[in-house]
């Protein structure tokens, strides 16, 4: 059974999207506040 690769690999892309989510989201903030800013 290959179950705990499943979970491995979904907690893994869990964790990655969760990450670029907030990183997205901060770029996005501080690219916002830089063009305000001006």
């Amino acid at each position: 059974s290959r179950l705990p690769d499943i979970i491995v690999a979904l907690a893994y892309i869990g964790v990655t999207g969760f990450c670029l989510d907030r990183l997205v989201a901060a770029v996005g903030a501080f690219v916002t506040r830089g063009t305000t800013a001006k």
